[in-house]
């Protein structure tokens, strides 16, 4: 640990709001955000398919901050997180790798099959999709960020995911394998 004198605001009860959203349907994010010194701006950012990033301010309302992301087409992945201020102008980020990190949530894509036992969906950025399977980096056990939603309720952020079977498994989608790291995630069910 070290001393720092003024980290940022602070965050907890980070969310988003349909868990899975239909096509062209707006999706609200939540966050309780504190500071010693005072929020002073607090707004979601996000980019839909790896591309640009757009934000918006949130509004507070208790110290729960919330700010809609517009609709977007079917199987849109859209990539999130928070960013705030305080009034001595310290800025901090949830999930706390900002651009980087595991936020995720995808346009209702018609894939899920709530019939079986359970749905699992691993999210990720195209860029790190791609880097995970690139032929220079199959062998890797390095963690890339993921969000999982199980069952389309259940939402676990900023979990890190990596390949997991044998050289020639990993190529094979017939015998692929991850591994989940849930030590570093948070999870809200809606």
């Amino acid at each position: 640990s070290c001393y720092v004198t003024n980290i940022g605001p602070t965050f907890s009860q980070f969310q988003h709001q349909p868990v899975v959203s239909l096509a062209n349907q707006p999706v609200t994010v939540f966050v309780h955000a504190q500071d010693p010194q005072g929020v002073n701006a607090c707004a979601i950012w996000w980019s839909v398919n790896g591309g640009a990033w757009s934000s918006v301010p949130m509004t507070p309302t208790n110290g729960v901050y919330a700010g809609t992301i517009p609709h977007q087409p079917t199987s849109s992945l859209v990539q999130f997180y928070v960013r705030a201020v305080d009034s001595l102008g310290a800025v901090s980020t949830y999930p706390a790798n900002g651009s980087n990190s595991g936020a995720f949530y995808r346009v209702n894509d018609g894939l899920a099959d709530l019939s079986k036992a359970h749905n699992l969906r691993i999210l990720m950025s195209p860029a790190n999709v791609s880097l995970q399977y690139a032929t220079t980096n199959l062998m890797s056990n390095e963690n890339l960020p993921c969000t999982v939603i199980y069952d389309e309720r259940q939402v676990y952020y900023d979990m890190a995911i990596r390949l997991k079977s044998s050289e020639r498994g990993r190529v094979d989608s017939t015998r692929i394998g991850f591994h989940l790291q849930i030590g570093r995630a948070s999870c809200r069910e809606r």
